[in-house]
C-alpha cells in the first residue's frame, strides 16, 4: 500500500495524497475534493467510510452514509459532519408508517372519487381525509390534543379540515395574510381552539409550531418555507404541502431538511398541483439515533463523532441508482439551518448557553458532542474556566475535576448532570451569598462576568479585557485582589467590534461596556488592564466617569504603544501566541533567531515613525556573516503570508506537542487579535484621575526609545499624573502565578485616593 502511494516519475519521488486538482495556468493548484471519502474536519483526518461501516453494527440500522458540510455559508472550511442512517424495516416498529401508508392511499381513493386529479377540491379533500386519519392515530394513542398549523395565501384548507375532525380534541393555527377574511372559517365545536394570525411569508416565531402534530402549507415559495420551519418536538407528525408539479424536487429536498422519515405524492406527474406528504416518527428515530450515537461514543475518537443525525427511511440517489451526496449536504445544511433558526426554549440550561458562547455555536443542542462542534484540548479549558466563573454551583470545584467530567461527557447536558449531582453532594451553593445580576449586552454581545470576591459590597473591581476581548485569562489576578466583587468582560460575537475604525475602537467598546458596570450602582470602581487591556482600561474608566460614577485611578500593567515597531508581524504574532498561551517556538524560529534581532534593530539617530524591521534585516544580511543562519530564518519568515505563517504556526505546534489546533479558530482569534493591535495605536483617552503605570521588571523593551514613549504616551493621558511601579517577572508572567501575588500586593498597596 505504501508503494501505491509513493510512485516514480522521471526520476523524481513523489507521493499521491489522495487529493483531486488542476494545474492552472498561474501555476496554483485547484482543489476539486478527494479521489476517497478522507476529509479533513477541525484538524482531524476522517475516513468517512469507517464511521459508515460503524454505524451499520448498531441495532436496527441498515444503510448509513456520512458527508462533511459547512453548516455556516461564511465560513465553508469549518466543516462538520452529518450522519444519515436508514432504520432496517424488518427490525424496528412500522406501526406509525404502515398506518400513515395506509391513510395516503385512503386519501388518494377518497379524493378521486369526487374530484379531477390536481383540481384545487382534489386537494382540499385529500388533505381532509389526511387530517382526519392523523387525529384519528393521535386519538388511540392517548394524545388528547391534536396542534394543526396551516399556512395559507389565499383560500386556506381549513374550511374542509375542520369538520371531518370536529369530534376530536385539537387546535388550529391559520396564518393567512388578512386574518379578518377568514375569520368564520370552521364550525364552533367544544373542544375546538381557532388563531387566525397575520402572516407575511416568512417562518412565524410561534411556540405551538414546533409542537405540530399536521402542518399544511400552500406558500408562493414552500421550499424556503419548508427550510426554516422548527419542527421537531412531536412524536408524530405529518408535513402536508402543495407544490406546483415542476417544483416537486425542490420541495422533496426542502422537506427532508426537516428531519421526515419518508415523502410520499397524492397525484399524478401530469398534474399542474400536487400534494408532498411528509411523515416523522420521533419515538422510533430518537432510539435509533441513540443507539447509533452510544455505539460510535464508544469506539471512536471525539473528534470522528458526527455533529448531526438524520434517521430517513430512504436515502437521495443519483440518476446511476448511487447515493445522491450532493443532495445529502444540502440536506444536512437545511437541517441545521432549521435548528439555528428556532428559538430557544426557556427551560434550556446555562450549561448550554456557555457552551454557545465558548464556542460560537449558537445552534448547539443539550444533547451534542462539543467535539464534532470545533472543540479541541484548548477550548474545554476556556469552557471550563467560564463555567466556574459564571455558575454558582462550579466556583467551589477544582479545575480539574469540572475538566474531566467534560472530558468524559462532552455534552451540555452531561456537564449539567455532573453540576447538580456535585451540588448536591456538597448541600447545593451558598445561600446566604446571592449572585451578582449582571447585566449583558447583546446588541454588541458584549457580557460581564464574575470573577472573583464577594457577591456584592466593598470596591467593585473590573477587570478590562485583553486583546481577544476576553478577561478569563487575568482569572489569577482577579483572585488575589478580592477584596470586594472583581467583575470581568467578555465578548461572545465579535462582528461589531471588528467593524470599529481603529482609532475609534477602545472609546466605542468602552461606551458599550460602562453602562453596563453602571447598571450595578457601584459606589466606586477600580479598573485593571493588562497589555492592551491596559488602554482598555482607561478608555472604560474615562467612559464611567463621563457617566457619573466614582472611579480610583485605574491601574495599566505593561500596556506599551507599539508605533515604534509599526505593525510589525513577528513581534504582533509573538504577542498573539503568548495571549493564547502558546509557546513562541511555534513561530518557527531559534531562540538565538529572536535574541539576535536585538543586534540587529537600531533605530537610527534622528529617524521618527515606526522602524522596518524587515528592511534593517535585509540590510544586515550581507555584513552579519556570523548571523548567516538567523538572518536567513529571519528573512524566510518576512517572506510568508499571514495565511501560510499561520498554517506554521498550526503544523509546529502540532510537531512540538501532538495537539492540533484547529486552523479557523487560529484565523479568527488572529484577526480579533490584529484589530486590537492595530486599534492600540491610536491616541489615549484625556483622564481626570492620575494613573497607575506598573511595568514588569524584566520588560520586554525590544528597541531602544520605547521606555520613553510609553511614559510620554501615559503622561498626556491625564490631567493629573502618572505614578510608576515595578514588578517581578516579564510581560506575561508577572499576571500569572506564582508572581501575581507580587503584582496584586503592589495594587493593593497603591494610594486609597488616587
Amino acid at each position: 500500500m505504501t508503494a501505491s502511494k509513493f510512485v516514480v516519475v522521471e526520476g523524481v519521488r513523489w507521493y499521491r495524497t489522495g487529493d483531486r486538482g488542476r494545474w492552472l495556468p498561474s501555476g496554483e493548484i485547484e482543489f476539486l475534493g478527494r479521489t476517497d471519502t478522507q476529509v479533513k474536519v477541525h484538524g482531524h483526518r476522517i475516513e468517512l467510510k469507517e464511521i459508515d461501516s460503524l454505524a451499520t453494527r448498531a441495532p436496527d440500522v441498515a444503510r448509513a452514509v456520512t458527508v462533511a458540510h459547512a453548516p455556516r455559508a461564511e465560513r465553508p472550511r469549518d466543516l462538520a459532519l452529518a450522519l444519515f442512517v436508514v432504520p432496517d424495516p424488518d427490525a424496528r416498529d412500522c406501526e406509525f408508517d404502515e398506518y400513515m401508508s395506509t391513510s395516503i392511499a385512503l386519501a388518494r381513493r377518497v379524493a378521486a372519487g369526487h374530484a379531477e386529479s390536481g383540481s384545487r377540491e382534489f386537494l382540499e379533500r385529500s388533505v381532509a381525509a389526511l387530517a382526519q386519519r392523523l387525529a384519528a392515530y393521535l386519538s388511540r394513542q392517548e394524545r388528547h390534543t391534536m396542534t394543526c398549523c396551516e399556512f395559507a395565501r389565499e383560500s386556506p384548507f381549513s374550511g374542509a379540515v375542520t369538520p371531518v375532525i370536529h369530534g376530536f380534541d385539537y387546535q388550529y393555527q391559520l396564518f393567512v395574510p388578512d386574518p379578518a377574511v377568514h375569520a368564520g372559517l370552521g364550525p364552533d365545536m367544544r373542544f375546538e381552539a381557532h388563531e387566525w394570525h397575520e402572516w407575511d411569508g416568512t417562518v412565524p416565531r410561534d411556540e405551538q409550531l414546533g409542537r405540530a402534530n399536521l402542518i399544511i402549507i400552500d406558500a408562493a415559495d414552500p421550499a424556503s418555507l419548508l427550510r426554516g420551519l422548527p419542527v421537531g418536538t412531536a412524536g408524530v407528525a405529518c408535513i402536508v404541502v402543495t407544490t406546483a408539479q415542476d417544483s416537486v424536487e425542490q420541495v422533496r429536498t426542502a422537506l427532508s431538511t426537516t428531519g421526515v422519515d419518508a415523502v410520499h405524492m397524492i397525484g399524478e406527474a401530469t398534474d399542474s398541483m400536487t400534494l408532498l406528504v411528509g411523515t416523522i416518527d420521533r419515538s422510533r428515530s430518537e432510539l435509533v439515533e441513540q443507539h447509533v450515537r452510544e455505539l460510535l461514543a464508544s469506539n471512536l475518537p471525539s473528534g470522528w463523532i458526527p455533529a448531526s443525525i438524520c434517521v430517513r427511511t430512504e436515502l437521495p440517489l443519483t440518476g446511476n441508482g448511487k447515493i445522491d451526496r450532493e443532495k445529502l449536504i444540502t440536506i444536512a445544511d437545511g437541517l441545521h439551518a432549521g435548528a439555528a433558526s428556532r428559538e430557544l426554549p426557556s427551560e434550556e440550561s446555562r450549561c448550554l448557553d456557555l457552551c454557545r458562547s465558548v464556542l460560537r455555536r449558537p445552534e448547539l443542542t443539550s444533547t451534542d458532542n462539543l467535539f464534532a462542534h470545533g472543540a479541541d484540548s484548548l477550548v474545554m479549558a476556556q469552557l471550563v474556566t467560564a463555567v466556574r466563573e459564571q455558575l454558582e454551583q462550579a466556583r467551589g470545584l477544582p479545575f480539574d475535576a469540572v475538566l474531566r467530567a467534560l472530558m468524559d461527557d462532552p455534552r451540555p447536558i452531561g456537564l449539567d448532570s455532573f453540576l447538580a449531582n456535585a451540588s448536591a453532594a456538597s448541600g447545593g451553593p451558598a445561600e446566604e451569598r446571592p449572585a451578582l445580576e449582571l447585566p449583558e449586552d447583546s446588541e454588541h454581545g458584549i457580557a460581564l462576568m464574575r470573577m472573583a470576591g464577594p457577591a456584592q459590597g466593598g470596591l467593585l473591581t473590573v477587570m478590562a479585557p485583553g486583546a481577544l476581548l476576553d478577561s478569563a485569562y487575568l482569572q489569577p489576578l482577579a483572585e488575589q485582589l478580592a477584596d470586594g466583587p472583581v467583575i470581568g468582560v467578555r465578548s461572545s460575537v465579535p462582528d461589531w467590534y471588528l467593524t470599529l475604525d481603529p482609532a475609534k475602537t477602545f472609546s466605542e467598546l468602552a461606551q458599550a461596556i460602562a453602562p453596563l458596570i453602571t447598571d450595578l450602582v457601584p459606589e466606586q470602581v477600580r479598573v485593571v488592564g493588562h497589555s492592551i487591556g491596559g488602554f482598555i482600561a482607561a478608555a472604560i474608566s474615562g467612559a464611567l466617569a463621563d457617566l457619573g460614577v466614582e472611579t480610583r485611578a485605574p491601574v495599566v500593567i505593561n500596556a506599551t504603544p507599539p508605533t515604534l515597531a509599526g505593525n510589525d508581524p513577528m513581534l504582533k504574532d509573538m504577542f498573539f501566541l503568548s495571549a493564547l498561551g502558546l509557546p513562541p517556538a511555534i513561530l518557527g524560529l531559534q531562540p538565538e533567531d529572536l535574541m539576535s534581532m536585538a543586534s540587529l534593530v537600531k533605530r537610527p539617530s534622528g529617524s521618527e515613525g515606526p522602524i522596518d524591521i524587515p528592511a534593517m534585516i535585509e540590510d544586515a544580511a550581507t555584513g552579519e556573516p556570523a548571523l548567516t543562519g538567523a538572518i536567513e530564518r529571519l528573512q524566510n519568515f518576512y517572506r510568508m503570508s499571514e495565511e501560510q505563517r499561520l498554517a506554521g504556526y498550526a503544523r509546529n505546534h502540532r510537531r512540538l506537542t501532538g495537539e492540533t489546533i484547529d486552523q479557523q479558530w487560529l484565523s479568527s482569534e488572529h484577526a480579533l487579535f490584529s484589530h486590537s493591535y492595530e486599534a492600540s495605536f491610536a491616541g489615549p483617552p484625556v483622564l481626570l484621575t492620575n494613573i497607575h503605570l506598573v511595568t514588569s521588571a524584566q520588560d520586554n523593551s525590544y528597541m531602544p526609545g520605547v521606555e520613553e514613549q510609553r511614559t510620554a504616551f501615559w503622561d498626556s493621558a491625564t490631567v493629573g499624573e502618572v505614578r510608576h511601579y515595578s514588578t517581578p517577572g516579564d510581560h506575561f508572567s508577572c499576571v500569572r502565578p506564582p508572581l501575581v501575588k507580587r503584582l496584586a500586593e503592589t495594587i493593593l498597596r497603591m494610594e486609597e485616593g488616587c
